[in-house]
Formats: structure tokens, C-alpha cells, sequence
């Protein structure tokens, strides 16, 4: 019984350690921000209903912030969206490591708050579908997003279409930073299109109806 209750104390202390933390580091001058309590609220809610504790998911939030997210996109989607991330992929990354991807997602992709739940079902799907690691596929990502956002290629849609051509790479070995550059040199091609094809059109009177949006499309 000794024993037992000293787990709980230690467990209770820990969370306790994890509130403050997560309290200090949405501290400003003039104290905690009034979406303060709902964050907590979610904690516990998020603390029933998956496989953590509240202090791992007190952790996300922390990270979240360390990110840069603002407290309304916290509260507004992302520290759910990135629990949830932790939750599937637990085995490989910690909560903060967690947290700091799914600001990277968010950030190369250009996902709004209400679509990062959805977000967070496409990625499990990429990962189950193609063996990658969160790791795996966000180094991938980090190589090929700026060109994305030059071809204003964003949101979920802009992940749908890309997922697959991860998942093919995958299945021939190139995985990592080295799928990265290589849909990234092909991305870069593509600005070049509209010109190429204006000029087969021109020498010989041929439209194949074809632009950048059609071959995201």
C-alpha cells in the first residue's frame, strides 16, 4: 500500500511540474490569457479519452507554444490534432517532438485549425500505407514545401496529392531527405510547363489543354 501511494504522489507531482511549466510558458506581462482554462479543460478531456496522461498532453501544449502557434490555434484544433499525432506514432517520438512536427505540417502545408483532425487522419494513412516514420515523412516534407507554396499548392488537398507520390518513392527505396529533394526538383520543373506548352502550340498548332493546375488536378 506504501508503495502505491507513493506512486501516486509521484504521479500527481509530475503532473503538477507539467501544468506549471505549460502555465509559465503562455505567461505575459499582464498573467495567463483567458483561453488559459480551456486548455486546461481539454487536457483533461484529452487525458480520458486517449492512451496518455494529462501531463504528456500538458507537454504538447508547452512545446505548441515553444513552436510559436498562437493560443487560439491551440486551442482552436492544434493541441488536439497534435496529442492525437503522439498518440500514433508514441512509439517513436515524444510528445514535444510531436508537437514541433505538426507545427512543421501546418506550417509547410498551410493547414488552418478546423482541418488539422483531418490532416492528422491523412498522415496515419500515409504512414500505415507505406511503412514511413513520422520522422521519415516530415524530412521529406521539409525539402519539397517551399516550392508548394511558390505554386500556391496548400491546404489538405495539397497533402492529398502529395502522400502518394511519398508513398511510391517509398516503395522503391528513397525515402527521407532523398524522396524530399527529388520531388522537389520536379516541383521546381513545373513553373516551366504553361511556357513549354505555349510554344508547342505555337510551332504546331497543338493544345494539349494543359496548365499547373491541371497536373495537381
Amino acid at each position: 500500500p506504501l508503495a502505491g501511494f507513493k506512486s501516486v504522489l509521484s504521479s500527481f507531482a509530475e503532473l503538477e511540474n507539467a501544468r506549471v511549466q505549460m502555465e509559465v510558458a503562455f505567461m505575459t506581462k499582464t498573467g495567463l490569457p483567458k483561453e488559459m482554462k480551456e486548455i486546461n479543460e481539454i487536457v483533461q478531456e484529452l487525458g480520458v479519452k486517449l492512451p496518455g496522461s494529462a501531463t504528456d498532453f500538458y507537454r504538447v501544449a508547452s512545446a505548441q507554444k515553444a513552436q510559436g502557434m498562437g493560443i487560439k490555434d491551440i486551442v482552436g484544433g492544434g493541441l488536439k490534432t497534435a496529442s492525437y499525432l503522439w498518440v500514433l506514432f508514441k512509439d517513436e517520438v515524444s510528445p514535444e517532438q510531436a508537437a514541433e512536427y505538426m507545427q512543421q505540417f501546418a506550417n509547410a502545408f498551410k493547414i488552418p485549425g478546423p482541418e488539422m483532425m483531418k490532416f492528422a487522419d491523412e498522415l496515419q494513412k500515409l504512414k500505415f500505407a507505406s511503412g514511413l516514420s513520422l520522422t521519415e515523412i516530415a524530412y521529406s516534407v521539409k525539402y519539397f514545401s517551399g516550392e508548394l507554396n511558390q505554386l500556391k499548392v496548400t491546404g489538405l488537398s495539397a497533402f492529398r496529392i502529395m502522400a502518394p507520390w511519398i508513398g511510391v518513392l517509398k516503395q522503391f527505396g528513397i525515402q527521407g531527405e532523398t524522396a524530399g529533394t527529388a520531388i522537389r526538383a520536379v516541383l521546381q520543373a513545373i513553373p516551366q510547363l504553361d511556357k513549354r506548352l505555349a510554344s508547342i502550340e505555337k510551332e504546331y498548332g497543338i493544345s494539349l489543354g494543359l496548365n499547373i493546375k491541371s497536373f495537381f488536378d
